[in-house]
């Protein structure tokens, strides 16, 4: 058997020196990611936490919205008696929308001591609208960034759907 010359042992030994240096260089970064990762880490947490917040924020935000709109709609099927039609108001309207919003925002599991809601009779044109308006308490779920203690939603109904003022 003979043995290769130095020419072909060449790229061996430059192939064995070059992991050589790559698992040199590896025993002295040894402890770097982790430095990297404890510094980066807590930033992480901090972007991904608020984010939660807010995005719990806006989708029950959202959702008080859409809730409180179906409210209104229900309310504004309720019939005037003829003198409040004849004066432009609608009592049972009004009641029915408090009472389906009241309904709606406990079902949700907002507390409904600390929401002040509102509903209000508008008229435009000969025509009536309901308006309804919720400030609600929000309570973030992380609390790390600031969010706003109470958020407002007002909706309301189109004037041409409820028919009260004709």
């Amino acid at each position: 058997m003979s043995l290769p010359s130095d020419g072909a042992l060449a790229p061996m030994r430059r192939a064995a020196a070059q992991a050589w240096m790559r698992a040199r260089s590896r025993r002295h970064r040894r402890g770097a990611e982790a430095v990297e990762f404890a510094l980066v880490f807590p930033v992480f947490v901090t972007l991904l936490a608020g984010t939660f917040d807010y995005g719990m924020l806006f989708f029950t935000q959202f959702q008080v919205n859409a809730e409180l709109h179906h409210s209104l709609r229900w309310g504004s099927l309720q019939t005037p008696s003829d003198r409040e039609r004849e004066v432009g108001g609608c009592s049972a309207c009004l009641q029915q929308a408090d009472a389906d919003a009241e309904d709606t925002l406990e079902a949700l599991g907002i507390d409904l001591e600390r929401t002040d809601i509102e509903t209000t009779l508008v008229q435009m044109d000969g025509h009536c609208s309901l308006v309804l308006e919720a400030a609600i308490p929000h309570t973030p779920l992380v609390g790390l960034f600031s969010t706003p203690e109470t958020y407002v939603v007002r909706t309301s109904t189109p004037a041409q759907q409820v028919t009260l003022c004709d």
